[in-house]
């Protein structure tokens, strides 16, 4: 029996395949070392001052590792944490921009052992482990951390191979976007692969 959840961006059915990726680009940008943080501009001069680092190219700043994190706990308060199993998600869509088909991924995990079939898709990720973070790189190198103007924030953006930005809000929310299911006919789109991964993990 097909089963949807409607938990924010909406909870999917249970569908585990080897998803077929285009053609791979190497990301343009790259997660800094360390455990990004949300640090208003009034504030930077005190971060700063504990040792936390700017990254300009995602417009972020962040923890370095070997650096104790509690001392930053204020900026760490939308940390959440993820029980496996965790998957990738990857559909398709058509790009805005060149209007040719593109791959798109996001995060998604079920909620509980309790779920059977529901599983929650992921958007506006801002952060994930570096493990994580190297596995997206291999598997969805299209999805990476970018800047938007739209969010005005840094948080893994997928991008078609011409570079237009593929933003959450469309892909997530909108009725026509690969992550908002309306359908049994859009659940099927959707690939789901088990990234493997043992241990709980903290996201944002």
């Amino acid at each position: 029996m097909l089963k949807i959840s409607k938990i924010r961006n909406i909870g999917h059915y249970f569908n585990e395949r080897e998803p077929e990726f285009l053609e791979k680009k190497p990301a343009a940008q790259t997660q800094p070392k360390g455990t990004i943080i949300e640090v208003p501009f009034a504030e930077k001069d005190r971060a700063k001052s504990l040792g936390a680092k700017w990254n300009s190219e995602i417009k972020k700043w962040y923890i370095p590792e070997g650096i104790e994190k509690e001392k930053f706990s204020e900026w760490m308060e939308d940390f959440r944490v993820l029980n496996p199993p965790i998957y990738l998600a990857s559909s398709s869509t058509n790009c805005w921009k060149c209007s040719q088909k593109t791959p798109v991924f996001c995060l998604a995990y079920r909620a509980s052992k309790k779920s059977d079939g529901y599983v929650t898709f992921v958007s506006f990720l801002g952060y994930v482990p570096n493990d994580l973070h190297h596995i997206f790189k291999e598997k969805a190198p299209t999805y990476y951390l970018a800047y938007t103007k739209q969010s005005d924030s840094s948080y893994y953006v997928n991008h078609c191979k011409c570079g237009a930005k593929l933003g959450d809000f469309f892909l997530h929310e909108e009725p026509d976007g690969p992550f908002c299911i309306m359908s049994k006919e859009e659940l099927n789109q959707i690939t789901l692969s088990d990234l493997n991964i043992k241990n709980a993990i903290e996201i944002k």
